[in-house]
């Protein structure tokens, strides 16, 4: 069986087993802990045949908080652990459909994509959102996952969000109701005043020149952005700017 390899896993391999090879296995550990070093944030890889975790950091944000009366249960994810029943059950429905979204993808064109997710967990009987991002790393001939990473951070979120981002153009959100993954588009969910705010950010322009600029207090700047972070499912200027030129967001001016 065949592997199709993104970037992250140019060397892969495969013994008379259908095992991910060692060697493959410690570079994608490699990759993980740059990525955790650079970003501040945990990452965890797994192995999808059989859910076991190959690496996981050292330290896994939020996790420090974790007390004797916090609630556990036995899965996989570490984080996971941590969630209300119904928000697990939501996460397990959200997981299948996200597998089976990604056997539609093409391979054969090393397409690249990740899905990132937001929920609760509960730490000291209080509940806090963290966002979950996942990228594959090995994918066989048949379109299975084999080696996934996961990376987590903090979320500004107040409920549960999920899309699925790839390179090709598309932006799927999943409707926890339905179930389903629905296209979406970033440009027409945007107002008029937000993608100009947009285009401000994008010239690099302070909270307080794009007030001055536009004649608004920058409360109402600030207000604003955080919109269209909400809106562009990412967490800071630097993601919203890479979504705006991805999608061509300020195609026409802003």
């Amino acid at each position: 069986m065949g592997i199709a390899h993104t970037p992250y896993s140019y060397n892969l391999l495969r013994n008379e087993d259908g095992l991910i090879d060692g060697l493959t296995i410690c570079n994608l550990v490699k990759i993980a802990r740059f990525h955790a070093l650079l970003t501040g944030s945990s990452c965890i890889i797994m192995s999808f045949p059989d859910g076991k975790i190959l690496y996981k950091s050292e330290k896994l944000l939020f996790l420090d908080e974790i007390t004797g009366k916090d609630k556990q249960r036995d899965c996989e994810n570490p984080y996971w652990e941590y969630v209300q029943e119904k928000t697990l059950n939501k996460l397990l429905k959200l997981r299948t459909e996200f597998l089976h979204y990604s056997r539609k993808m093409d391979i054969r064109k090393d397409e690249l994509y990740y899905s990132s997710t937001d929920y609760p967990i509960i730490l000291k009987g209080k509940e806090f959102y963290i966002n979950q991002k996942f990228v594959p790393m090995a994918i066989d001939s048949e379109r299975k996952i084999q080696i996934g990473m996961l990376v987590y951070s903090t979320s500004k979120r107040e409920k549960m969000e999920s899309c699925i981002v790839n390179e090709c153009g598309n932006f799927l959100k999943y409707d926890f109701e339905t179930e389903e993954y629905e296209d979406f588009n970033p440009k027409a969910n945007l107002t008029k005043t937000e993608k100009v705010i947009l285009g401000r950010m994008k010239k690099g322009l302070s909270n307080d020149a794009i007030a001055n600029n536009l004649n608004i207090s920058a409360y109402t700047v600030k207000a604003h952005k955080r919109n269209i972070f909400k809106k562009l499912n990412v967490r800071n200027t630097t993601e919203a700017l890479a979504i705006a030129d991805r999608y061509n967001l300020l195609s026409r001016g802003g």
